[in-house]
């Protein structure tokens, strides 16, 4: 959330909102933000569920995620919200990982146990077709 939304914002000039269901991110991206002069009146973090956005319809030019899609439980309702929060014609982006060749088993399970997640393997395919 805090370097994907702070290198647009200091590319752009724009304002931005950004999000994550995890209190100390958030927490965390404000601290950062409040230390950076040129961007802390222009960012904003909240504590908020992707799949649930407390944004009225067409609040934002553009919409983006940075790699957190993955760990989305329903990606087609949290698709759905951020179409639903885009301004009609405007841009809806994420910016995902997959994995050009199957990782080992033992990699994801220390992943998995490490991150408290569950990592799947999902493919340039999965997302194509999400």
């Amino acid at each position: 959330t805090w370097s994907s939304l702070r290198e647009i914002s200091l590319l752009t000039q724009c304002r931005g909102t950004g999000i994550d269901i995890n209190e100390n991110m958030i927490k965390v991206a404000n601290e950062l933000k409040n230390n950076e002069k040129l961007i802390s009146d222009s960012l904003d973090y909240k504590v908020m569920d992707g799949q649930n956005l407390d944004f009225k319809n067409e609040t934002f030019d553009v919409s983006f995620t940075a790699w957190w899609m993955a760990f989305i439980p329903d990606k087609k309702k949290w698709i759905q919200e951020l179409v639903r929060v885009t301004k009609e014609w405007w841009f809806v982006a994420d910016f995902i990982m997959y994995y050009k060749t199957t990782p080992p088993d033992y990699l994801i399970d220390e992943m998995n146990n490490l991150m408290g997640i569950k990592i799947q393997k999902w493919d340039k395919e999965f997302w194509i077709n999400m």
